[in-house]
């Protein structure tokens, strides 16, 4: 299914025969099905012997390590739910399919920290009149576009204000759906609008009077160009 690294299967497959032979090392001395390892020093010894070690501090140091490296895989993937939990979050926040109390603890694991008024900004420019009126293809692209945005604002030093800025840019240019599309559609142009527009709002107000301007947004060599004489 190819779901992990080909390193991290075949440390988990490698960890697996070796905890298999352990337990089934236990079990046969003991005559029980039990995976406790033996508290007696003799026990001990005799397991580490019968697995090839030395004593049962270099066994143990193995069996460590080997746990530790297991963990360490499970580190991995506990990590990519979290990543798709904050996703999760982000689709709430632009959907608002749960109650306000967990949008605003969402909005807080963005770093927002005027949470109320950011809900609110999200809230009034879902139902201003300029989004109201998209077609269905407008629509389909705004809800694509949302959540990127709102996972990018993390990124940002200050969500709340960047956040405003954009989403008045937006609501100026939602009559144009090429403009959104093209935010949609290339992290690396919404990526660069989010740096430009927490740093000064000069930008948003701009793009809001010249929207043609936003293939710049793709272009970072000619966005930075000085400006002819």
């Amino acid at each position: 299914l190819n779901l992990l690294p080909p390193e991290d299967a075949e440390q988990l497959a490698q960890s697996y025969c070796f905890l298999r032979r352990v337990e089934n090392h236990i079990q046969q001395y003991q005559d029980m099905q039990t995976h406790d390892l033996p508290t007696t020093e003799a026990v001990q010894q005799i397991l580490a012997f019968s697995l090839d070690y030395a004593d049962w501090n270099s066994f143990k140091s193995g069996l460590d390590n080997v746990r530790a490296q297991v963990h360490a895989v499970f580190d991995k993937v506990f990590s990519l739910s979290k990543q798709e939990e904050i996703d999760q979050c982000s689709q709430q926040l632009w959907t608002a399919v749960v109650d306000d109390a967990d949008l605003l603890e969402n909005l807080k694991t963005y770093g927002f920290q005027d949470t109320s008024g950011s809900l609110t900004a999200i809230k009034q420019f879902k139902n201003a009149a300029a989004v109201k009126r998209l077609t269905n293809k407008g629509a389909k692209v705004l809800d694509r576009l949302m959540p990127q945005l709102i996972e990018g604002l993390q990124k940002v030093s200050n969500p709340d204000e960047t956040l405003h800025r954009l989403l008045s840019l937006f609501e100026a240019v939602a009559g144009r759906n090429v403009y959104l599309s093209l935010l949609a559609e290339n992290p690396d142009a919404l990526t660069q609008l989010l740096r430009l527009s927490s740093a000064s709002p000069w930008i948003c107000d701009y793009l809001s009077l010249y929207p043609v301007l936003f293939d710049e947004l793709l272009d970072t060599r000619s966005l930075f160009e000085p400006l002819n004489k």
